[in-house]
């Protein structure tokens, strides 16, 4: 396959994604860890998803459109006819943005480099699709704001990184607005629990404020110390996360801003072990 037999490509992937199980509450809800190439436990359509009254508010019909665009451009990129098109717009690379194809810092969150990586990234959209439809009052338009805005700025961040470090692989993936809508829900809901994927929650789990910060951790590392070495696009996904970030302190009530503030200042003290005075 063409997409596969490129080896310079970085994959938006949802190895570093939080994926949401269906728990009616989210001040009781278990998140778990997901995973580049394993899936956590099945979750059921009928208890993510609610119309709540009116059929134009059921995320379905927002994520349905969504994950056949998706599929669509993975199909597309099975055609020999068609994997020069793919490669010129939807491929985000400094070669595509110097022939001013700038379209590619958008559209290359819908395209994917194989099964695996277009089916985890649908499933982690799947499961924090409903959270993130709440939080924008169940209005599609608001929700493809948030969706849009963080692959946008995803690839964005990406295209920094890559000419300042030279950097001339290619980037996939949908995993820039999924950052977002990770992060927005996150912060919305800081005392959500959070878990490793494969293991049970009483085995392993910590609030959702732990989970961010060791997600931008994580992704912080891979962008300053494992660069060019990881096949992940860590400026992808802080791009993504950054605007789920800024949507949300944008959004939300200053008393919301300055808790969630105080409660992360705090968090990030603990994690590193600063006691106070």
């Amino acid at each position: 396959m063409f997409l596969k037999s490129l080896r310079n490509i970085t994959i938006l992937s949802s190895c570093a994604l939080l994926t949401q199980l269906p728990l009616e509450k989210y001040s009781k809800s278990f998140f778990s860890l997901s995973s580049a190439s394993l899936l956590s436990q099945p979750i059921s359509p009928s208890s993510l998803f609610s119309s709540q009254g009116s059929p134009k508010r059921d995320p379905r019909n927002v994520f349905y459109p969504l994950a056949a665009s998706n599929g669509l451009v993975y199909l597309a990129s099975y055609s020999p006819n068609l994997q020069p098109f793919i490669y010129k717009h939807f491929f985000l690379n400094t070669s595509n943005i110097a022939s001013g194809r700038l379209h590619t810092l958008l559209t290359s969150s819908f395209c994917h480099v194989s099964f695996i990586h277009f089916f985890v990234n649908m499933y982690v959209l799947y499961t924090f699709m409903p959270g993130a439809y709440q939080i924008c009052n169940r209005d599609p338009i608001e929700f493809m704001k948030v969706y849009l805005g963080g692959g946008f700025m995803g690839g964005f961040l990406s295209m920094i990184k890559k000419f300042t470090s030279m950097d001339s692989r290619a980037s996939v993936g949908a995993s820039g607005s999924i950052c977002s809508l990770l992060i927005l829900v996150g912060l919305k809901y800081p005392d959500s629990q959070f878990g490793v994927v494969f293991l049970p929650e009483s085995v392993l789990s910590f609030d959702a404020l732990t989970g961010l910060c060791v997600f931008f951790a994580i992704e912080l590392v891979g962008l300053l110390i494992l660069r060019k070495r990881s096949p992940i696009d860590h400026a992808g996904h802080l791009g993504g996360a950054l605007f789920g970030l800024g949507y949300y302190f944008l959004n939300s009530s200053e008393r919301e801003r300055q808790s969630v503030k105080a409660r992360l200042i705090w968090k990030v003290r603990r994690l590193l072990g600063i006691n106070y005075e």
